[in-house]
Formats: structure tokens, sequence, C-alpha cells
């Protein structure tokens, strides 16, 4: 199988890359009582799964940190709001690439045969912490 590439690479183009320093983003994380429980009592995730997906909070925008690889390289970042009150709930840094979320489940399906695509990145976290480990999420 040949390398999946995304559309706009295919015509020749580029994206811009992400500029984020995610040391900041887990100490935001250790500091956010807010955003550590958003995400292990709202959202029931563990620690495990959280260190796994590189999870962190941005206090200044007051969101948790998503951050999505390709290749292994940080293509874009995702970002949820932990206010329930606002009308838009996920953003992305703008003029990044949209990719799969848990690129490396793609692996894994091969070798399961079967892969699990769901609507957004919590959604992914949660069925992959539940043990399907060959779950991806589309680009929103």
């Amino acid at each position: 199988m040949e390398k999946i590439q995304s559309f706009r690479q295919t015509l020749g183009g580029s994206y811009n890359f992400p500029y984020y320093d995610f040391t900041w983003c887990t100490v935001g994380l250790e500091a956010s009582e807010i955003a550590r429980d958003y995400l292990k009592i709202t959202r029931n995730l563990s620690d495990e799964t959280i260190g796994k997906f590189k999870l962190g909070y941005d206090p200044l925008k007051g969101n948790i940190t998503i951050p999505e690889t390709k290749n292994g390289e940080i293509v874009n970042i995702a970002y949820r709001t932990t206010d329930e009150t606002q009308k838009i709930k996920y953003t992305k840094e703008k003029g990044c690439e949209n990719w799969i979320f848990n690129e490396g489940a793609l692996e894994i399906a091969k070798k399961k045969q079967g892969i699990l695509i769901v609507s957004n990145q919590f959604d992914a976290m949660s069925a992959y912490q539940a043990g399907f480990e060959n779950v991806v999420s589309v680009p929103v």
C-alpha cells in the first residue's frame, strides 16, 4: 500500500505547521482542576489515555489541546472548550493540515482486518480506552 497523503499534497500544495510548546500545555493541564475534571470526570479518561494522546490545556484560551499527528509529526492542534455554555465547542489551527486522529490505528487495523471510524477525538479516545486500538476519528 502506498503512503497515504492529503489531497492538497497530491496537488502540490502545502500546509502551515502549528507552533506549540506542549510542555506548557502539560503544565497547564496539571495546574487546572477544571481541565483535569473535564477529562477525568466528564469524559471519563484515564491518566494513561490522557498521556497516550498527549492532551494538554491552554489556560489562555480555556481549552483542552489535542495534538494531531501524521507520520509522527504534529500537523494540527484541535481545541475543545471546557465551557459548556460556548456555542462552538471545537476549533483547530487555521491553515494546518486536517488529518485523521489516532493515525497509528491504521497499522493495527491492517492486522485486525477492520477499523472503527468515529466522529471526533473524544469518541476515539473513549473507544481506545475501552480496548479498540483500531479506532480513528475523521477530521472535522
